[in-house]
């Protein structure tokens, strides 16, 4: 999508960056919130689109993206925000090895893509468990996922240093979701 300089003659028109954000319930919840504090476009010089479902799970990604892409040309930067519904369902080495080759997956596809990834935020609780088995092997996911994703796509992770399991006021009742705050 091109933006025109209004007012410069003979200037070039501004090219606008396409940026998808894949969610799964976190960022639904907070897709509303940031729309309020940072503007339609988080504050970006780029067309920011939002979509996916709450549960989205890892290995439902790569078939849903394919299926969002359909008639429409890949975006320049993809920010993924999924894998914390496969912890506890899935061994961490098998969540990770299907991050790894998901993302290789797409950057072959899309060479153009910037891919970014957004680490697994902490929980008050999780779904199929309790913190202390899932909060270590949600580390550890990170982690690794940060070193592959800086090493192997070149890029930086999306951290979340606010989101802290023991912090009052970011957790709905359900002890899962975020507060109007937390978002």
């Amino acid at each position: 999508m091109e933006q025109t300089r209004a007012g410069v003659p003979g200037q070039p028109p501004i090219q606008r960056t396409e940026m998808w954000i894949i969610w799964d319930s976190y960022v639904h919840h907070g897709e509303k919130r940031a729309r309020e504090t940072c503007g339609p476009h988080l504050g970006l010089e780029a067309r920011v689109s939002w979509f996916g479902w709450g549960g989205l799970r890892w290995k439902t990604l790569i078939p849903f993206f394919l299926q969002y892409l359909r008639g429409r040309t890949a975006p320049d930067v993809l920010l993924i925000h999924c894998g914390g519904s496969a912890l506890g369902r899935l061994e961490g080495v098998e969540v990770v090895a299907a991050m790894k080759q998901d993302l290789q997956y797409l950057n072959r596809q899309f060479p153009a893509m910037q891919i970014v990834y957004s680490n697994i935020n902490e929980r008050r609780r999780w779904r199929a468990d309790h913190l202390g088995k899932l909060n270590p092997t949600r580390k550890w996911v990170n982690s690794v996922m940060n070193k592959f994703v800086s090493v192997q796509l070149g890029r930086n992770s999306v951290e979340h240093p606010g989101i802290r399991f023991n912090c009052c006021g970011l957790y709905l009742k359900d002890t899962v979701h975020f507060t109007y705050r937390g978002n």
